[in-house]
């Protein structure tokens, strides 16, 4: 039997920034409300065609072992935190990296599922749904 996917909960909406020469999001509210707030760092993964899930894990991972792993650090005058998508990460969601450098919007998740690990989140591409109404012409009846 196969297991069922966890259940997400978006928690915001997230633009991309060149920090330094690194594709960096703030990650603030997602590891605040994952299960483990004082997480150092990031493991991502590509298991989902949609977007790259991550576990927030204490450890301040080393992204020369893991092409997936990125610390957590606090930028700015309000120490946010943040994380650098990796590259094969960005090739994952099918975003350009100079798009990236340019801001492209993020929505980032947490997962709200009781059977689950509760320091997973996930990082997607917004999808925007239009919604297209045709009004009848007045006096057309």
């Amino acid at each position: 039997m196969t297991k069922p996917k966890p259940t997400y909960r978006n928690v915001g909406t997230v633009t991309t920034r060149d920090q330094n020469g690194s594709i960096v999001i703030p990650v603030q509210d997602a590891v605040d409300q994952s299960g483990n707030a004082g997480g150092n760092g990031i493991v991502f993964h590509r298991d989902s065609p949609k977007g790259l899930t991550g576990e927030v894990v204490d450890n301040r991972p080393d992204g020369r072992r893991h092409e997936l792993a990125r610390a957590i650090n606090e930028f700015g005058s309000r120490s946010v935190k943040s994380v650098a998508i990796p590259p094969a990460g960005l090739e994952h969601l099918d975003i350009d990296r100079s798009d990236a450098a340019d801001g492209v919007e993020l929505d980032l998740w947490v997962c709200n599922d009781p059977n689950e690990d509760r320091a997973l989140i996930a990082v997607t591409p917004v999808v925007y749904q239009e919604m297209q109404i045709t009004t009848p012409e007045r006096d057309s009846e």
